[in-house]
């Protein structure tokens, strides 16, 4: 079973495991919270997990509870830059920097097209280039990128990002985004279907049973 969003609890420590992205380490860090390198995972014996779920929405618009999720494209439609070391979309990092100054696709991200920067003399669609007055990593006009399993949520976050610059500061939209593919996630992690239980204010196994046989 995947442990990329899980909250389990034992022996009065809370534990929640993600994937790696840098706005939940930084999130991570200000609520207090240690990372456990050999588990994988950040925990407290302050927070409890509904404060774990309330940091997962901020970053990945999602928490370990199934979700509406979808496959997406969207196309960059200008040459796109965040910071100095990596590009964030939704609820992923999009590429990132190594230490070779070389910029990479990060996990579960796809470049179906970017045939515009080739023909423009890059390697490919995503580069460490320099905007005043530092180097940046860079999304190149026209390269096309495939996400899956992205919460429905994030993307209409980054939808709603585009309508505010546009309306606010007279730009156009930074991406083309099409909706490929819809699914819902029916898969619950054991800590997933605990939480849902307690929340209908079932609080036993014989509560439980005595409901399904009412």
């Amino acid at each position: 079973m995947s442990r990329e969003f899980e909250i389990t609890e034992a022996n009065g420590v809370t534990w929640v495991y993600t994937p790696y992205h840098p706005d939940f380490v930084n999130l991570m860090h200000d609520m207090g919270a240690k990372w456990d390198s050999e588990e994988k995972a950040w925990k407290s014996k302050v927070l409890d997990a509904n404060d774990f779920r309330e940091a997962m929405k901020k970053v990945y618009f999602r928490t370990d509870a199934p979700c509406e999720t979808v496959t997406v494209k969207i196309t960059a439609r200008d040459e796109l830059y965040m910071s100095s070391t990596s590009y964030v979309w939704g609820d992923r990092q999009l590429c990132r920097l190594m230490k070779n100054n070389k910029v990479e696709l990060c996990d579960d991200v796809v470049i179906v097209d970017d045939s515009m920067a080739r023909a423009n003399g890059y390697e490919k669609g995503i580069a460490y280039i320099h905007h005043q007055p530092y180097l940046h990593v860079t999304i190149l006009k026209g390269t096309v990128f495939k996400l899956s399993d992205v919460p429905k949520a994030a993307v209409d976050h980054e939808i709603e990002l585009d309508k505010q610059r546009e309306a606010t500061e007279g730009e156009d939209r930074n991406w083309e985004i099409e909706i490929v593919s819809t699914n819902v996630n029916n898969e619950m992690t054991d800590a997933a279907i605990v939480a849902t239980v307690r929340a209908s204010g079932i609080q036993s196994l014989e509560e439980l049973k005595a409901k399904l046989e009412s």
